[in-house]
Formats: C-alpha cells, structure tokens, sequence
C-alpha cells in the first residue's frame, strides 16, 4: 500500500513545542509526532493539533497561567477565579473530560484573558449571581473574547445552543422562544399560523 504524503513538521517549533521526529500514527492516515515540549517533556501530538494550535504545551502553559494568577490576584477562592480556570482548561487541556466539546472543535481563548485573570475579571465584572455563569454569544462557535462573552443564566444559555433555530425581525436576533415570550404567543399558536402562512408578529 502506497504511503501517505504528509508535511514534514521535523525541527519545527509549534508554541511550546518542537519536533523532534515522526512517531507512530494513531488514526490511518493522521500523522502524529515525537515533541519536546519547552518544559523537557517529551509527547506524542497529532500534527493536525500542532498546526491548528489546539495543542501548545504538555499542559505546563496552562499550570503557569493559573500560578501567575495565584500569586498576583488574591482571588483563587472566588467563583469568578474558578469559572475562568474552568474556561482555560476546557479550551486548552487535551486532557480535560470536557476538551473535545470546546478546545477540540476550536474553540479558543483570546490571549488577553488566557494571560491574565485580572484582565478577564476587568472585562467582565463579578458574576451576577448564582444563577449566571460564562456564555459565548452572539456566535455559539467562537472564541472566548470579551466581544462574544456574557454572564448568562441557564435559559439564556439554553436559547444560545447550536441546535437553536435564530430569527431577525425588526433588526432584532433571537431564538424562536425568546420571540414568542416577547409576542405573548403559544408555540402551538405560532405553528397553527405559520401552517396557514400568517405572520408571527400579527396580533
């Protein structure tokens, strides 16, 4: 069987790591990598990680992120300090139960808050309440950034999934539920009329 043509990442740097030399493929036809990490661990990384970034570290960038924030802030112990670790870990630990959800379908964090807690806590402010916590919006499938992030309660969130259906009237955009709670409308009204092709803002 012919072999498969494949970039040669050899001696090339990637974040913290470089490449040391082929390794065996996990997956038919994915060609994963021998790495040295900067910290002197050595992994074996898929170069499809290595290229989009998903991968940067063997997770010491991570653990120095949440240590410089330990030093300098003073708020570990607050809900605020967890949500962002938890959003670091999520996007950024191949290992996290969570990862393949968000770091492994490219879900990033910008690097003013992967740098700094202080920056995040300034740009979001203290949560809420108890009921809110960190919601990408208005776009589900981008980065955490202070221009796609809010604190957000549960049916917010649940409105804001992928699987919702969006719709724009009057310049506005929100989820059909959203809508028929402004309209005061039934879900069982508003499928009667548009089966009749009604309007759904028609009173």
């Amino acid at each position: 069987m012919p072999a498969h043509n494949f970039l040669d990442l050899t001696e090339k740097t990637f974040e913290r790591w470089t490449v040391i030399e082929r390794g065996p493929d996990q997956v038919p036809g994915k060609p994963y990598w021998w790495c040295l990490c900067a910290c002197g661990t050595k992994k074996l990384v898929s170069g499809a990680n290595l290229r989009d970034k998903r991968s940067k570290s063997c997770g010491c960038l991570l653990q120095e992120v949440r240590g410089k924030c330990r030093r300098t802030h003073g708020m570990r112990r607050t809900t605020e300090y967890r949500l962002w670790a938890d959003m670091l870990t999520r996007c950024l630990n191949p290992h996290a139960q969570s990862y393949k959800a968000y770091g492994g379908r490219g879900i990033t964090v910008c690097e003013r808050w992967r740098d700094s807690f202080e920056n995040f806590l300034s740009d979001m402010g203290l949560r809420p309440s108890r009921d809110h916590s960190l919601d990408r919006f208005p776009d589900n499938d981008g980065p955490y950034a202070p221009d796609n992030v809010r604190w957000a309660t549960r049916t917010e969130q649940t409105r804001n999934t992928r699987r919702n259906h969006l719709i724009t009237l009057a310049g506005k955009t929100a989820c059909l539920a959203e809508w028929l709670e402004e309209l005061g409308m039934l879900h069982s009204t508003y499928y009667q009329r548009r089966g009749r092709g009604m309007s759904a803002e028609k009173r």
